[in-house]
C-alpha cells in the first residue's frame, strides 16, 4: 500500500523511534540497577504460570469498582490484540496484495476480532476519559494533605490525557483505514462495524479512498512511533513493570514491608535510606509498577 518514499520514511522514523526508546529504557535499567540487592530470577519461573493468568484476566484490577474495571479490561484485552494487528498492518503496507494470516478462516477470525476489539477499545477509552475529566470521582485523586510534588500532581492527569488521546487516535485511525479498504473492495462480512462505516464512503472516488488509507496508516502507525519513546516516561510503563514485579518481588507479609535490618553486620556504616541508591531494587521497581489506581 505504501509508496517507495513512504516505506523509506517509515523505516527511518522507526529506527529513530526505537533508538530513542532504547535510551529511555536504559535510563530505567540504570536507576533500578542502582538499588540494593539483586533479583532472584528463579522466582520468575516458579511464578510464571500464575502471573500469566493474573495479568491475562486483569485479576488485580477487578478487586474494586467493577464497572470501571470492566472498561479497563476492554481496553487492555483490545490493546494486547493490537500488537498483532499492528504487525499485520505494517506487513500489508510494505508488501502489495499481502493478506495477513491469509484469506481463510484464520484471517477471517483475525479481522473479526480486530473489528470488535477496535470498538471495545474506543468505547472503553472514551468511558475512562469522561470519567476522569468530566465526572472526576474522588477515588482518582489524592488528598491535599498528601505530600506530592506539584509537577507530579499535574502530571498524573496530563499523562492520562496524552495516553487516552493516543489510544483513541491510534485505534480510531486504524478502524477508519479498514473502512476505506472495505469501501474499495466492496464488502467484508467479517468486519461488521468497519463495513457499516464503509457505507458512508460510497460516494467517494477510488483515489480519495486510497488517500484516506494512507492518511489513516500514518495516523495509526505514525502515532505508535511517537508514543514508543514517550512510553518509558509515562506512568503507563506499569504495563511492563507490573507483570515483572509480580514475577520478581520478594516474598512479603504486606506490600509495604521493608527488608530486615541486620544490626550485627559491622560492615554496614549507615542504616536506613537517605538517597535512592539506599533503597532496594524492588522498592525502586515498585514505583514504576504503580499506576496510582488507588486500589491498594
Amino acid at each position: 500500500m505504501l509508496t517507495l518514499i513512504e516505506k523509506i520514511l517509515f523505516t527511518l522514523t522507526s529506527l529513530a523511534s526505537l533508538t530513542a526508546a532504547w535510551f529511555a529504557v536504559n535510563r530505567l535499567t540504570v536507576i533500578i540497577g542502582q538499588g540494593q540487592g539483586q533479583p532472584d530470577w528463579d522466582l520468575a519461573w516458579k511464578r510464571l504460570g500464575r502471573v500469566l493468568i493474573k495479568v491475562g484476566t486483569f485479576q488485580p484490577v477487578f478487586r474494586f469498582r467493577l464497572l470501571p474495571s470492566l472498561f479497563h479490561a476492554m481496553i487492555g484485552w483490545g490493546f494486547a490484540f493490537f500488537l498483532l494487528v499492528n504487525i499485520g498492518g505494517i506487513l500489508q503496507a510494505y508488501f502489495p496484495n499481502y493478506e495477513f494470516l491469509g484469506s481463510g478462516i484464520t484471517g477471517n477470525l483475525f479481522r473479526l476480532f480486530g473489528d470488535f476489539l477496535s470498538i471495545s477499545v474506543l468505547v472503553g477509552t472514551t468511558f475512562m476519559l469522561v470519567r476522569r475529566f468530566i465526572f472526576k470521582p474522588h477515588e482518582l485523586g489524592t488528598r491535599d494533605s498528601t505530600q506530592l510534588n506539584l509537577k507530579a500532581r499535574f502530571g498524573i492527569n496530563r499523562d492520562s490525557a496524552i495516553v487516552g488521546s493516543f489510544i483513541l487516535f491510534h485505534v480510531g485511525s486504524r478502524f477508519m483505514g479498514e473502512s476505506f479498504k472495505i469501501a474499495l473492495l466492496g464488502h467484508d462480512a467479517w468486519q461488521p462495524f468497519a463495513y457499516s462505516l464503509a457505507s458512508y464512503w460510497s460516494g467517494l472516488s477510488e483515489w480519495a479512498l486510497i488517500i484516506g488509507q494512507h492518511i489513516a496508516f500514518w495516523l495509526a502507525l505514525g502515532l505508535i512511533l511517537v508514543f514508543i519513546p514517550y512510553f518509558p516516561y509515562s506512568k503507563h510503563i506499569h504495563l511492563f513493570f507490573a507483570p515483572l514485579n509480580f514475577l520478581l518481588k520478594p516474598v512479603r507479609r504486606s506490600p509495604g514491608e521493608l527488608s530486615r535490618l541486620n544490626f550485627d553486620d559491622e560492615t554496614i556504616e549507615r542504616f536506613g535510606a537517605s538517597i535512592l541508591k539506599d533503597l532496594g531494587w524492588e522498592q525502586l521497581m515498585d514505583a514504576y509498577a504503580c499506576i496510582m489506581c488507588f486500589r491498594c
